[in-house]
């Protein structure tokens, strides 16, 4: 199934029109509504060892939008947090994830 992929990480390289509140971001995007089945698979693949952080409240700016079928927080190590999300837009499944600058989205 052919795909489309999204990185760019402000930690490496300077990345111009990129949201200042993520640090790092990767995202594919494929044809058709997948969404159901693309939950599953990250949340399985999330509780794996190493387990991809704990669950947090979501960060500001992020909101569920149309299409979104999860959207969820998650505290790293490091102080860091990365928001986690599927769904679909324009006919295409989306499953991205964030990562914020260290101490964004924490408690400190």
């Amino acid at each position: 199934m052919p795909f489309y992929l999204t990185f760019w990480d402000k930690s490496l390289e300077p990345a111009p029109g990129t949201p200042d509140h993520a640090e790092r971001h990767c995202a594919v995007e494929f044809q058709g509504d997948h969404a159901t089945r693309a939950v599953v698979a990250v949340r399985a693949k999330m509780a794996e060892p190493p387990v991809f952080g704990t669950p947090i409240t979501l960060p500001t700016p992020y909101a569920n939008e149309p299409g979104t079928a999860y959207l969820e927080g998650r505290a790293l190590l490091r102080r860091r947090v990365a928001v986690v999300h599927v769904g679909t837009r324009q006919g295409k499944t989306l499953i991205s994830v964030d990562r914020l600058p260290q101490d964004v989205g924490t408690s400190g």
